[in-house]
């Protein structure tokens, strides 16, 4: 019986030691990772060129200048004039059409206009689609790389009412990569940087009635400038 029991504790060894990872097996290992990091697909750019950097929502300011009658103190006219200084906010959401190597052309899904003479405040509106296309520069502008004829920003509010940067050569600036947009300082344009205006008597000119009871001369446009915010 002894000798059965040494047989049986001999065996059990074994089979220990054959369950057992060989010594020269390096038991360290490289860690499973834990986290998978998934990069996003790359942004592949339709036949048309599209997206833009000018795609997404853009902010600005702009200013304008007008004439108000003086009068004496019985009411009646003095001749002469004060200058009136405002301006008003304009928030407008672009989606890019086509991109080649001189413009893009863009279209407008939204606007906000804080003035009440576009009908456009609070929640904003969709302008009109057929009034025409945003064209910009594909490239910031500098010396030697001016805006062209034909680059500039239209926009027709569902009242009827237009608003526009000037069109012409050297009228608008592209800087900071496509992120800031504005006038420029080319003296040919003084007062006239951008416009508004209607095809109504009522509201040909800017500003209206609206904001006094006296006729209102027209603006001088002094300047104008937006910043891309998302």
């Amino acid at each position: 019986m002894k000798i059965k029991y040494a047989v049986i504790i001999i065996l059990g060894l074994i089979l220990l030691v054959s369950c057992s990872p060989p010594n020269n097996i390096d038991q360290t290992t490289q860690p499973i990772p834990t986290t998978v990091t998934n990069n996003p697909p790359p942004t592949l750019e339709n036949e048309n060129g599209c997206p833009s950097k000018y795609d997404g929502t853009w902010k600005g300011l702009f200013t304008y200048e007008y004439d108000v009658p003086i009068k004496d103190a019985n009411g009646w006219s003095t001749g002469e004039y004060k200058k009136i200084t405002k301006s008003l906010h304009l928030t407008i959401t672009l989606k890019c059409v086509s991109d080649d190597d001189t413009t893009t052309v863009l279209s407008i899904t939204h606007a906000i206009n804080s003035h009440p003479h576009f009908g456009c405040q609070i929640s904003g509106c969709t302008p009109d689609q057929n009034f025409g296309t945003i064209n910009l520069p594909s490239k910031d502008t500098d010396i030697g790389k001016e805006s062209l004829e034909g680059q500039f920003i239209p926009i027709k509010f569902p009242n009827g009412i237009n608003l526009g940067s000037t069109d012409g050569f050297d009228a608008l600036y592209v800087g900071v990569d496509g992120t800031v947009l504005s006038n420029t300082l080319n003296p040919a344009y003084t007062c006239r940087t951008w416009g508004a205006g209607g095809t109504t008597e009522e509201n040909a000119l800017f500003p209206s009635k609206d904001e006094t009871a006296e006729f209102l001369y027209p603006a001088c446009f002094k300047s104008w400038s937006m910043n891309k915010v998302s």
